[in-house]
């Protein structure tokens, strides 16, 4: 007859009175390697049997053992010895000024930058090379903002340019006297002239300064000629209600004015008109050899030579104009 199950412990297993473990865990464990096996992580926490522990530690003193060759981690390298290489004071070059890398790089002695051919600025015209002037530094930034001020100024020279074609004449009271049948391949210079020609009679040089000045005319006609050069472009905005501005485009017309200026002015002939109307423009722009990184025995030469007089009442006229901006109304 089977005996009865005993249940009045709430439920535990049978034997679970006797230590809480099962009559039949030691036939288990001495399957297992005994109650103190050591289990192996990758059994799932299962003991591992004393007979896969023999193979293991049999197959590992039979197994041969392959020599590693020695290789660079194995073979301990001697410590080399970094030596430093000094220079001495002597040798150490001190740091070239900025003015001679800009002048280096317009002069073309710099390979680095692109010379093109025709470039040398020494054929462009002289209103030209006084707006360039305000460039002298840098092609990005001009050192001259006001904009009123640099159309006078230019309108003024854009007049000197139809005096030096012969194509104007200035009498003693500063009327200006263009030829009516004259025309310039220019066509910048040419709507000057077609402008002068159009009135029936001579006017003063102010009147006609501030004409060419109102809303910067005088600035774009020259920058019209610019951009025809290849050496600036036109960048407009996004904004509807702001005017489009020139940008020049090359690094070479940054020393145009310097180099016509040094081209022009020598020791063996006499200063050319050309050359005292544009340094004329230039110091209206207040701009004088230092800024343009000038020799000051040329500037010197330069402020010793006169306008010719009949551009007199030209640039008085210009004085008295700048003057008037200059103050406040």
């Amino acid at each position: 007859m089977r005996p009865a199950v005993d249940t009045s412990d709430n439920g535990r297993t049978p034997g679970a009175r006797h230590g809480g473990r099962a009559p039949n865990t030691r036939a288990v464990d001495d399957a297992h390697g005994g109650r103190h096996a050591v289990r192996h992580p990758t059994t799932g926490g299962l003991p591992l049997p004393r007979s896969a522990l023999a193979l293991a530690n049999a197959t590992t003193d039979v197994l041969p053992r392959v020599p590693v060759p020695p290789g660079p981690s194995t073979v301990p390298q001697p410590r080399v010895q970094e030596t430093r290489s000094e220079v001495p004071p002597a040798a150490v070059l001190p740091p070239q000024p900025r003015v001679t890398e800009r002048r280096a790089a317009i002069d073309g002695q710099d390979t680095r930058v692109r010379q093109p051919e025709g470039y040398s600025g020494f054929d462009r015209p002289i209103a030209d090379l006084t707006l360039l002037g305000i460039y002298c530094d840098s092609m990005y930034q001009a050192l001259v903002r006001d904009g009123d001020r640099i159309a006078h100024v230019v309108g003024a020279i854009l007049l000197a340019e139809l005096y030096l074609h012969g194509q104007i004449r200035i009498d003693a009271g500063g009327k200006i006297h263009p030829q009516r049948r004259a025309h310039n391949d220019d066509v910048s210079v040419n709507e000057v002239l077609a402008d002068l020609q159009a009135q029936p009679h001579a006017r003063p040089a102010g009147p006609w300064i501030r004409y060419f000045a109102h809303d910067h005319r005088a600035t774009r006609l020259v920058w019209r000629r610019l951009v025809e050069a290849d050496v600036a472009q036109e960048e407009k905005s996004r904004l509807r209600w702001k005017k489009p501005r020139h940008v020049l485009t090359s690094y070479l017309p940054v020393g145009w004015t310097r180099k016509y200026l040094e081209h022009q002015v020598t020791d063996q002939a006499a200063v050319p008109p050309a050359a005292a109307i544009l340094w004329r423009g230039l110091q209206a722009l207040c701009l004088d050899s230092r800024t343009l990184d000038l020799d000051p025995r040329i500037a010197s030469r330069l402020e010793a030579t006169p306008l010719p007089a009949e551009l007199d009442p030209l640039f008085a006229a210009l004085d008295d104009l700048l003057i008037h901006l200059a103050i406040p109304l």
